[in-house]
């Protein structure tokens, strides 16, 4: 029984979807994780300006913790398909989190690893990590972040 670990994960999952709300954002987050890399060939203000909503104010009903939690689960949903990575997860959530109203941003940063630097993005929410795993996020200095007028270093 060991081998369909991945077919009740996946119905566990539906199951745990409250309302038609939550089944559009896990769908359009769905849809929009399959098609991240193709997203990520145009041009960055490109995308950022496609994220934008057209008012920011905060939705009823669920939580931004909630609404996150159904993002990520549209995306281990997804998974052999989709990347795991921080890119994927960060633009997925950043991009359905913005759609609906939330006003987040999006973080990319580096630090010093080995003989050289690693990269990482993660969303913040009131100036702190917010559905980040734990133990990542805080030793990487921004040095990009949206949403911004246009596109510009963080300060």
């Amino acid at each position: 029984m060991k081998g369909f670990y991945w077919l009740r994960r996946r119905i566990e999952i539906f199951k745990n979807l409250r309302g038609a709300q939550e089944r559009k954002l896990f769908l359009q987050a769905l849809f929009l994780a399959l098609f991240m890399p193709l997203l990520l060939r145009l041009r960055l203000t490109t995308l950022m300006r496609y994220f934008e909503p057209q008012t920011l104010a905060e939705p009823p009903g669920s939580s931004a913790e909630r609404q996150g939690q159904v993002v990520l689960w549209a995306l281990e949903f997804a998974r052999p398909l989709v990347r795991s990575g921080c890119l994927v997860r960060g633009l997925t959530l950043y991009g359905s989190l913005r759609r609906v109203g939330w006003n987040i941003s999006l973080c990319f940063g580096v630090a010093p690893w080995k003989q050289g630097f690693t990269g990482h993005c993660w969303l913040t929410r009131e100036g702190r990590p917010f559905l980040e795993p734990e133990g990542e996020g805080p030793g990487f200095s921004p040095v990009l972040q949206f949403p911004r007028k246009g596109v510009g270093l963080a300060e």
